[in-house]
């Protein structure tokens, strides 16, 4: 119950107009702009058209859907397709920590400790990238622990794909790939 509250008010407030500034400068803003042009080109006036937009393209999709009824249902549907990283990434602790032989009550704990953080419910509920690219970073970092038991190269590729999903968001992924290939290496 102390885990759903977080993840259901953030859901909550995000049915809301959205009113942070960077959904509205680009989250939301870059993908009605494409979605107007009819392709991903650059977005005259727009220098975050230069950023990485991965996350922001399954906006494109969801607000494509989404204004089949209306405008507002399609702001709706893309702040819930990138809520939805919220308790995915969420789900990804609690397996995490349960393969790692972890008691469910201190599984659960794990996961709550995340998503009660303010910060995380206002990354989701503000519809934000950065709980995308937590996700991302969780599930490389435990491809590569994966990897670092068996060093079989198939984990290696899963660490490449998470890690290129991540930098797909925000590119200050770049230092974690830096962390990454120090451990690779070593």
């Amino acid at each position: 119950l102390l885990i759903a509250i977080p993840v259901v008010l953030a859901f909550i407030a995000l049915l809301a107009p959205p009113t942070a500034k960077d959904t509205l400068l680009y989250h939301f803003a870059i993908p009605k702009a494409y979605i107007a042009q009819g392709s991903s080109a650059f977005i005259e006036g727009n220098i975050a058209s230069y950023l990485a937009l991965g996350t922001e393209m399954h906006s494109v999709w969801a607000m494509l859907l989404g204004g089949l009824w209306s405008e507002r249902a399609a702001e709706a549907a893309a702040g819930v397709t990138i809520w939805a990283f919220f308790p995915l990434l969420l789900l990804a602790i609690f397996g995490w920590a349960r393969e790692l032989n972890i008691e469910r009550r201190w599984a659960l704990i794990a996961v709550l400790m995340v998503a009660s953080v303010p910060t995380a419910y206002h990354v989701a509920a503000s519809a934000y990238i950065d709980i995308a690219l937590a996700l991302y970073v969780t599930l490389a970092i435990y491809s590569l622990t994966c990897w670092w038991r068996t060093l079989g190269n198939g984990w290696l590729v899963f660490v490449a794909i998470f890690l290129g999903a991540a930098l797909s968001a925000k590119l200050t992924t770049l230092f974690a790939i830096a962390a990454f290939a120090l451990v690779i290496l070593l």
